[in-house]
């Protein structure tokens, strides 16, 4: 597989790039070796070992691969059927901010004196994106490991909001409970206050600061009544919330017991438009299935105002041209009157569409039309209780 070597390009969905560290883009383990320098065992150590698979009870590593799929936690749409666990388990919310899944890791490679430290995130498709990041202490290059997404904030700057973390200097820490979890990387928010507190010459104290392509913040649950304050409507930046057991260890893959609840519905389909014998415009939406193939849901007759809801300010080019939407993964929404999938954004950090699953899930979700009031109930009645 050949890549050139000095692709340098800016994140998918992100249009930044003129006054932040270059960001180099890579594809798989073995040019990410290369471009940093090291050879791919050493490299593929540190992934099999901290990411890939994980480890079993017994401390044994798991035989998973990373050309699997993304191997962070997944969690799934809440239906009434999953009530009883909110009432009767720790369940707490963090919000969900409309931003896109990474992991960051920052790792060493090499041997005294010739050790190599960088940081890289990791999406959903796998790709390695190798970043410039001044003012960590050292020791978080033994090894840290943080779940989370890359948000845009208004101010045409970025940052990563961290609610996860499966390693901490070289040390596994998935098997802990979440809170503990995030008590153990609340440290990154000690390196962020220092952003301004001496010289922004000292090279210390660049974690936040201009010199980085981002901030870095930790987030926290939110209370109940925090929770009947959020604007959960369309307008917000606020994508949902996910219920999490504040007690569960981390699970790779699909966690059937880790909910979210979206402000919308929408489901990530692979579209492919034609032209019918009538001349009119056909879009065909694809799910995959347990091989990653494409398997075919429904197809409609492209409407004029089909492109009403799609409300992507990074590809607004799209909005002139519906067929640029042709062979892409979609996320779509489902609007409950016209009964219709609208376009709503491009998902270049995905190179499959959701499974069948998740559409039946989301139907599911549509019909039984949860509302956050309902959640905070069912969290109310566990604070009851405890």
């Amino acid at each position: 597989m050949e890549i050139d070597q000095k692709i340098m390009e800016e994140f998918d969905n992100f249009s930044w790039i003129q006054n932040v560290p270059k960001v180099i883009k890579t594809t798989y383990l073995g040019e990410c070796s290369r471009i940093i320098g090291t050879d791919d065992n050493q490299f593929n150590k540190f992934m099999k070992k901290m990411i890939v698979g994980g480890f079993d009870i017994n401390g044994a590593l798991l035989n998973q691969n990373i050309d699997k799929g993304f191997p962070g936690s997944l969690a799934v749409t809440i239906l009434r059927k999953d009530f009883p666990l909110l009432s009767s388990r720790p369940y707490r919310i963090l919000p969900k901010t409309d931003g896109i899944r990474f992991f960051l890791c920052f790792m060493a490679v090499g041997e005294k004196p010739d050790i190599k430290r960088f940081c890289f995130l990791l999406n959903r498709n796998n790709q390695f994106y190798i970043i410039s990041m001044h003012g960590f202490p050292e020791s978080i290059y033994e090894g840290t490991i943080f779940d989370g997404e890359l948000v845009e904030l208004e101010n045409e700057k970025y940052q990563y909001q961290i609610f996860d973390c499966l390693s901490i200097f070289g040390k596994s820490i998935f098997m802990k409970t979440h809170i503990e979890r995030l008590n153990q990387a609340n440290f990154i928010n000690t390196i962020n206050l220092k952003k301004f507190e001496k010289s922004e010459k000292s090279e210390s104290n660049l974690a936040s600061s201009k010199f980085n392509p981002f901030e870095i913040i930790l987030k926290h649950y939110i209370t109940n009544e925090e929770a009947n304050k959020l604007k959960f409507d369309k307008s917000s930046k606020l994508d949902g919330i996910i219920l999490i057991n504040s007690e569960s260890s981390y699970k790779f893959g699909k966690d059937t017991e880790l909910f979210k609840l979206k402000k919308i519905d929408t489901v990530d389909f692979k579209l492919k438009l034609f032209t019918n014998p009538k001349q009119k415009k056909i879009c065909k939406y694809f799910t995959s299935n347990s091989k990653q193939k494409n398997t075919l849901q429904f197809e409609l007759e492209i409407p004029d105002n089909w492109l009403k809801h799609f409300d992507d300010p990074n590809n607004e080019y799209i909005k002139t041209n519906v067929d640029l939407l042709d062979s892409k993964i979609v996320e779509c929404f489902y609007d409950k009157i016209e009964k219709i999938w609208y376009p709503y954004r491009l998902r270049n950090d995905k190179l499959y569409a959701n499974n069948v699953k998740t559409f039946n899930l989301t139907l599911s979700n549509i019909q039984e039309n949860i509302q956050l009031e309902e959640i905070i109930i069912e969290l109310q009645k566990q604070k009851n209780n405890n």
